[in-house]
């Protein structure tokens, strides 16, 4: 508002008002050319040139290139209430347009192509009418049929003993082992093996325990060498090959049976048990079976030992360094998960299912980009007995970065894409393709999803507690999604940027200034979050900004609070399991964090190494202990031992990628940068201390009286 009681028009969205005050310049402008003319030379002459001639600097007057003067209109003229209602219309549209990242304002411009009618002609279409009937005995006489050939099938089924048809590999593993029972009479000795081009078959003689010791003794079927192919009638297996007898459509009839495909994976993990015996009675902490020549080197040991005390000789020692070594904690490699099918991909994240601790989910991601230059993605399921090959796999358009199987329906397993989807499968079922996605969703993250969990809380009509899924993405939101009418999604919280403390210090130190215009974005990535187990409704935000915020699900503007300590984006947080007030932090600034929520500093700092430090987590069985890792190592945390070293660090594979414990036993999976997941075990740690020794050293006071 001027002086002069006149409101000042703004400037015009559309630009009318613009070109209406440059056109006259325009024109004033074309007006006033000069022409230049050509200079004349002038003769100067001998006094001329003795003249004195002065000269003056003098600065040129400013050159304006574009000036655009606001037109200003009179609050009592006829225009005044449109101009007005205008301004405010405007003033709308730019709070509308503010941090709204999915839209982009762009013109373009279509052709319309020729339209050109053509005509073409076609025959007389000639129609005739059939009529067929069908009477109750002749649908009687088909389903008799059929019932007749299905229960031929199973009495075939379990008379007839099926010939197995394995690769050319396992083949010759399996007769060389059975090379002792070549002379036998076989059931299917009369015919040469024709019904599989690149197969050979092999007669299976005496009981399937026979079978089984033979392949244990080859090996040929530790890698699902088994091959069934698709299911065909009796039919179609002779208009394939003429020459083949009835024994031969049986075999093959049974050998593409569901039931004998189970048998076989049944069979395929007794024989991987047998195999990986040891190491799987030291992962469980059972009594590994003695070897045959056990006890002969024991008695021979103790033999040598008694004769050199008889002859007076010292028995050697070990030295002490060796001791020393001894009694340090160390890992020990029990077997690597590892297949050809997985070549080319490196594991992102693992989650072990919580009913069924023997099955381990793992999240891949492809090393190299395919030819829409685009990263995808797979989701295995491995299995503790079979360590050769995955029994779930589940291809992914893009790479996986979070797993969580669900409490409540233990075989419902949500991913997170590297593309902002989630995805929910059913591990219950082979269905290659997952049960429900996020495609359709208006609300879909548009980044990276770091982190997904199943949490239950209560719901916002105080009820029971359900279970919801909660995300958190690159793109600063936190949601949450419920499987009810499709795959509804309801935002928990948008992550602003706030300043670090901790930030502003570094950047002093250093000599430089953040500068918050170079900001692409006000909201921040979210990286991680943890959900209260005491409070179902308080959760923690660990952010890009080295920031993490205690937040609310009935507060979904503001933060309740935020904890400063980090420098860089927080990687992890991890409640601790046995008291409601401690968390701890992993950060990209080389550190480990000990926390309480009713203090904004933390309590411990861990800094080891100077990498990046990817994941961080509890042990389930020691309260004391917790482990992180970088790209190069492992590290084993005892609080009880010391609160400056750890008392295990190691890079036992090359190339770490993930990490988690193991639920039902002291051993540790690690997946690396070649796509393999390999098991170790934790041996020669100190003693389990208690809880409550845990929080004497987070406190340094007695809190039995807190229990």
């Amino acid at each position: 508002m001027t002086e002069g009681g006149t409101a000042a028009f703004q400037d015009s969205y559309y630009g009318d008002d613009l070109v209406g005050r440059i056109q006259p310049t325009l024109l004033g402008a074309a007006t006033s050319v000069q022409l230049i003319q050509d200079e004349v030379e002038e003769e100067l002459t001998k006094d001329d040139l003795e003249k004195m001639v002065e000269i003056s600097l003098e600065e040129t007057e400013s050159i304006w290139l574009f000036d655009i003067e606001p037109t200003v209109f009179s609050t009592e003229s006829e225009e005044a209430a449109s101009i007005q209602e205008a301004n405010e219309k405007y003033i709308e549209l730019k709070k509308l347009k503010e941090g709204n990242d999915r839209y982009f304002a762009r013109g373009m411009q279509t052709f319309n192509f020729d339209q050109k009618d053509k005509s073409f002609q076609t025959s007389h279409i000639s129609t005739q009418s059939i009529g067929v009937m069908a009477t109750t005995w002749d649908n009687y006489d088909q389903f008799e049929r059929v019932r007749l050939l299905e229960e031929e099938e199973a009495e075939l089924a379990s008379s007839v003993i099926p010939s197995i048809t394995v690769s050319a590999t396992a083949s010759k593993a399996v007769s060389r082992a059975t090379s002792k029972q070549a002379n036998r009479p076989s059931l299917h000795s009369s015919r040469a093996p024709s019904v599989m081009d690149k197969t050979q078959t092999v007669p299976i003689v005496g009981s399937m325990s026979q079978l089984s010791s033979t392949l244990l003794e080859s090996s040929a079927l530790l890698q699902s060498t088994i091959a069934v192919g698709n299911k065909n009638t009796r039919t179609d297996l002779k208009n394939k090959n003429p020459d083949s007898t009835e024994a031969d459509t049986q075999a093959m009839e049974i050998l593409n049976s569901d039931s004998l495909k189970n048998s076989l994976s049944v069979m395929e993990k007794a024989i991987m048990m047998n195999t990986y015996q040891p190491m799987q009675a030291i992962f469980r902490d059972l009594v590994e079976l003695p070897a045959k020549n056990t006890e002969v080197t024991e008695t021979a040991t103790e033999l040598d030992q008694n004769m050199m005390d008889t002859m007076g000789l010292s028995r050697p020692r070990t030295k002490d360094r060796h001791r020393a070594e001894d009694i340090s904690p160390k890992l020990k490699l029990l077997w690597t998960f590892k297949c050809d099918y997985l070549t080319g991909y490196m594991p992102l994240c693992i989650e072990f299912n919580k009913e069924n601790t023997d099955i381990i989910a793992v999240g891949y991601i492809s090393s190299k980009p395919d030819q829409d230059n685009q990263h995808t993605g797979m989701v295995c399921c491995w299995s503790l007995k079979n360590p050769e090959f995955p029994d779930r796999t589940y291809k992914s358009s893009a790479g996986v970065c979070s797993l969580s199987f669900s409490s409540v329906h233990p075989s419902i397993l949500a991913a997170g894409l590297t593309n902002g989807l989630i995805s929910i499968y059913n591990i219950r079922k082979t269905d290659p393709l997952p049960a429900i996605d996020s495609s359709t969703c208006a609300a879909k993250h548009t980044a990276a999803v770091w982190q997904v969990e199943w949490v239950e809380r209560e719901t916002v009509s105080g009820e029971e507690k359900s279970e919801f899924l909660v995300s958190s993405s690159a793109d600063g939101r936190i949601s949450q999604w419920t499987i009810r009418k499709g795959f509804e999604c309801t935002e928990l919280m948008s992550l602003k940027r706030a300043i670090s403390k901790q930030g502003d210090k570094k950047s002093t130190a250093t000599g430089r200034t953040k500068q918050s215009s170079a900001r692409i974005s006000r909201f921040t990535p979210g990286l991680s979050f943890a959900f209260s187990k005491e409070t179902s409704n308080i959760y923690l935000a660990g952010t890009e900004d080295g920031l993490i915020h205690r937040c609310s699900c009935s507060y979904t503007e503001q933060y309740l609070k935020s904890f400063d300590g980090h420098t860089g984006p927080i990687s992890r947080i991890r409640w601790y399991p046995n008291h409601p007030e401690y968390f701890l932090t992993c950060s990209s600034d080389w550190s480990l964090r000990i926390w309480n929520t009713s203090s904004p500093v933390s309590l411990f700092t861990f800094t080891h190494l100077q990498e990046d430090i990817f994941d961080v987590h509890w042990s389930p069985v020691r309260p004391t202990l917790f482990a992180s890792i970088t790209e190069s190592s492992l590290e084993l945390w005892d609080l009880s031992i010391s609160v400056l070293d750890p008392i295990h660090s190691s890079s036992p594979v090359d190339g770490i990628t993930c990490f988690n414990f193991t639920l039902n036993s002291e051993c540790i999976l690690l997946g690396d940068s070649k796509g393999d997941l390999h098991m170790f075990k934790m041996q020669q740690m100190p003693p389990v201390q208690t809880v409550e020794t845990m929080l004497k050293t987070l406190t340094g006071t007695d809190l039995e009286d807190t229990f």
